[in-house]
């Protein structure tokens, strides 16, 4: 599937005012010349809107560290604050704007026309975010909406607001001319929360609205039910940039003095930072100078956020993309997140974000290995058992307890031991799942020595003879196996001029091409983790519901304000859950399409009286699997609409074929949970079945407290060609 374009055709202690020691190298000089920074910190608004004490001392300190740290010139740095009076000196080598709406605005859009191919973007903001009560005249339906507050926004009647859709707009053009954007929001995006008093020298940075917005008549259609906040709104399939939040849809950001109400100490300076600001400076702050540059988020993330959940519990920061991504601008990158591995000295356990729902039962075997960037480590996983993947690895663990979405693993004495010492930041990928999480294979018809070479796989059991597996490997007439499941043949069922059945995988017909076999059976054991994820998960049943909107008569893009509640009807199912549609051809060597096919978006519906997390994933016909939105917030009776992966609000999905292809299939599956702090993203497959068979390989492992429960929504789309 491809997006429809527009047109079809086509710290260390505190540096104010130190000088580098360590010369930056041409390559960070290079990087530093070509980053665009806006910083963004308001302590002070108009009307009622509380003050806040740390927002400016928090690009403060990113300033500091642009400058004296990383080179970055002065000319290329706008800055926006609204600071207390009477506070501290602030810097003046950069002119300082005040952070109004109007400002802001043209700060952006100036952006989205300055910037060239291969620069860098870094924007910053600090301060509050807010959350509106919508309320459409016509029907009396509720809905809200988010928005970060300038200055002068007058909260009391919703004016000057910056909007989540204007953000979208503004940034989505900027990532139109440069792919490497970074927005990092330390600010709330709250749904709903319950604000909780403030402990001594904390305090949330979110302003509720005192009273509803109503639409004015002459508006429509309205903004969509359910939609959560600009951060989250950015994040759904923004391929095209970096979104960092400092907590999830539901959630407060806090600012603290660091002092629990104490005074400070004697002769020591006590300032108010933004948590993720703090946790963030502190982590840089123990690198060297000449790193910066390069640096990924992947070094440093886990322990931003293990820093800012100790601080506050109920806070949880969230990145919208890849931690291979660069931190001061990065591009998009491909790399294998893997599991979060964390360390329990006192214990000698070792805890992992993925649990029983994903195949990590009682038993499995998890091999660890480095952080992403960090010493060591490879941004994707070396094939299982090579001796590159031995050479990386930290060691094994065997899992002894599990979660559906967490599990805890020691050291097996029988298995080589972790070492180096177990670090603070590591990554971990399934190689040996527990027996009842392998897949079960059935061979039509059974041939000994093709069962022996599936059996010596870790993932995979044979069904016996004339049982039925959970996949069938089908030997063609050609001599050649193809694997078969639910919805995919071999390719060569009746008959003319279509298969009936769409075609996934087979092997080479010459020769002996069981190795290959092998190597696809376990690519499959991969791709389809998120449809066994979605059949185990009957907590809630019938409570998630995905929808198709025709798309077809939709002219270019639709603006952002009405693309999250679309004026679109939906196609019709062929049988639920399946939908038929036309796919087009698209010129990957030109960029253009040929013919165009069926268009469409994804709408999905909580029905249920509580608030769910939901991840939706595509498992494309080509055998890859693509995360569209993760832990994406829809409230109680409420909806989303999600578009193409191009981050584009508005920007339909087109169904397509391959070369060759006349029929194919996508699966989309909705995972949605009450346990805001699953995450799913390691489930992410760049590597294709015909990449495999080609002889490429498996490219790696894309990288989830309190009671939860989980429910699910498939639905599949059958592509014909025009």
């Amino acid at each position: 599937m491809k997006t429809r374009k527009t047109k079809p055709a086509a710290p260390r202690a505190s540096r104010a005012m130190r000088q580098p020691e360590i010369p930056l190298s041409p390559r960070a000089e290079r990087a530093a010349a070509s980053l665009h920074v806006v910083l963004i910190g308001i302590d002070v608004y108009s009307g009622e809107v509380p003050q806040l004490l740390g927002c400016v001392n928090d690009i403060d300190e990113i300033q500091e560290l642009l400058l004296n740290r990383l080179g970055v010139p002065a000319s290329r740095i706008k800055r926006f604050a609204a600071p207390l009076r009477g506070g501290p000196p602030r810097p003046t080598t950069v002119p300082t704007q005040a952070p109004t709406q109007a400002n802001l605005i043209a700060a952006l859009t100036a952006l989205g026309d300055e910037v060239q191919p291969g620069d860098r973007v870094f924007i910053y903001h600090s301060g509050h975010g807010t959350r509106i009560e919508v309320i459409d005249p016509r029907d009396n339906s509720r809905y809200y909406r988010e928005a970060l507050l300038a200055t002068d926004s007058n909260l009391a009647y919703t004016e000057r607001l910056l909007f989540d859709w204007e953000l979208n707009r503004l940034l989505g053009r900027i990532a139109e001319r440069t792919p490497a954007v970074t927005v990092v929001l330390d600010c709330c995006f709250s749904a709903g929360a319950t604000r909780e008093v403030p402990e001594k020298g904390v305090r949330p940075r979110f302003v509720e609205s005192p009273r509803p917005f109503v639409l004015p008549p002459e508006v429509a259609p309205p903004p969509a039910t359910g939609e959560r906040g600009a951060a989250r709104r950015l994040g759904v399939g923004a391929g095209d940039f970096m979104v960092v939040a400092a907590c999830l849809d539901d959630e407060l950001a806090r600012e603290w003095d660091g002092s629990g109400g104490e005074p400070p100490a004697p002769g020591r300076q006590q300032k108010t930072h933004g948590l993720l600001t703090r946790a963030l400076v502190d982590q840089l702050s123990a690198l060297e100078d000449t790193t910066l540059s390069e640096l990924r988020w992947g070094q440093i993330w886990r322990t931003v956020v293990a820093k800012v959940e100790a601080m506050n519990a109920n806070q949880h920061p969230w990145l919208s993309s890849s931690p291979v991504r660069r931190v001061f601008g990065g591009p998009p990158e491909e790399g294998d997140i893997g599991y979060s591995v964390t360390f329990d000295a006192a214990s000698a356990t070792y805890r992992l974000n993925a649990g029983s729902l994903v195949g990590v039962t009682e038993g499995a075997v998890v091999a660890l290995y480095p952080e992403l960037g960090t010493p060591g480590a490879t941004a994707v996983f070396p094939p299982v058992g090579t001796p590159e993947d031995v050479r990386e690895r930290i060691g094994l663990v065997r899992v002894i307890s599990t979660a559906p979405a967490t599990s805890s693993a020691k050291a097996d004495p029988a298995m080589p031991p972790p070492s180096p010492p177990p670090s603070a930041l590591m990554r971990g990928r399934l190689i040996r799942p527990g027996e009842a999480a392998k897949l079960v294979v059935a061979l039509a018809p059974h041939d000994e020595a093709m069962a022996n070479r599936l059996a010596a796989s870790p993932f995979l059991k044979i069904a016996q003879a004339g049982d039925k597996g959970q996949i069938t490997v089908v030997q063609r007439s050609d001599k050649s196996w193809a694997i078969t499941d639910d919805i995919y043949g071999t390719g060569e069922e009746p008959g003319p001029p279509l298969p009936t059945l769409p075609f996934l995988a087979n092997t080479a017909p010459p020769a002996d091409a069981k190795d290959i076999a092998v190597a696809l059976v376990e690519h499959y054991y991969l791709y389809a983790a998120p449809l066994r994820i979605a059949r185990n998960c009957a907590d809630l049943e019938h409570c998630l519901q995905m929808t198709l909107l025709d798309c077809n008569k939709q002219i270019g893009v639709l603006p952002p304000e009405l693309a999250q509640n679309p004026p679109l009807p939906a196609l019709q199912p062929d049988r639920r859950p399946n939908y038929e549609v036309k796919a087009g051809r698209f010129d990957t060597v030109n960029d253009r399409w040929i013919t165009l096919g069926d268009c469409y978006c994804i709408q999905i519906e909580n029905t249920s009286d509580i608030d769910l997390w939901v991840t939706l994933i595509n498992c494309d016909g080509e055998g890859r699997v693509s995360i569209y939105a993760s832990r994406y917030l829809i409230a109680r009776k409420s909806r989303a609409t999600f578009w193409s992966s191009s981050g584009v609000l508005g920007d339909p999905m087109c169904a397509t074929l391959a070369a060759g292809q006349s029929l194919g299939v996508d699966r989309f599956v909705a995972i949605a949970t009450t346990n805001n702090t699953a995450s799913l993203d390691y489930l992410r497959r760049d590597t294709s079945f015909a990449e495999i068979a080609s002889g490429v390989g498996e490219r790696g492992e894309h990288a989830r407290g309190a009671s939860e429960r989980w429910t699910a929504d498939i639905v599949v789309v059958r592509m014909t060609a025009k």
